[in-house]
């Protein structure tokens, strides 16, 4: 069991480390520093079992990076470990983004599906829609545009609805084709 100054040191360094690697990773573009950041960080605080979840942002951040250099096998490895430590539906989506970017369609709609399990975020159903329009399952497709849009309507106008709405449009548009060519 940690005492309270511990804790208030963990938490006053990973505060500091999750600073210094958004700056990195978001303001600068500094992609190869945000994962020496967040590598130091991972090696010197991997004995705080009682901070897992805490420690899983920054894997989801080491992932960022890696993600934006294109390095997809080391931001796999690293998302998959955040997802393991706590699983939170977004950690299931950026896994999922990585596994999109990948390729591998199947094993993105698994983590979507975890997400939307895991918590209603729009964006779940919004990224899991693009991967089914992408494999060619409108209706799969048409499906989750549409909850999305319900779901987004709950909270607010975001985005993702905005993409939905032209992504059901290109779909009654495919669906039309697809109909003239009967």
């Amino acid at each position: 069991m940690k005492t309270d100054s511990e804790i208030d040191a963990f938490y006053d360094a990973y505060y500091k480390i999750l600073s210094e690697s958004h700056t990195a990773l978001f303001k600068n573009k500094e992609y190869d520093l945000a994962i020496e950041i967040l590598d130091k960080a991972i090696k010197s605080s991997e004995e705080s079992e009682e901070f897992s979840a805490l420690i899983a942002d920054y894997y989801v951040n080491l992932s960022w990076a890696y993600h934006e250099k294109n390095d997809l096998d080391s931001a796999l490895a690293a998302i998959t470990k955040a997802v393991e430590l706590r699983g939170f539906d977004w950690d299931y989506q950026k896994r999922g983004q990585v596994y999109e970017d990948m390729g591998n369609y199947d094993a993105a709609i698994a983590d979507y599906t975890k997400a939307i399990e895991n918590g209603e975020d729009p964006n779940s159903y919004d990224l899991r829609a693009k991967v089914y329009f992408n494999k060619k399952d409108y209706d799969s497709a048409m499906a989750d545009f549409t909850k999305a849009i319900e779901n987004c309507s709950k909270v607010s106008e975001c985005k993702g609805c905005i993409k939905a709405r032209e992504f059901i449009s290109k779909i009654s548009e495919l669906r039309e084709l697809r109909k003239s060519y009967r």
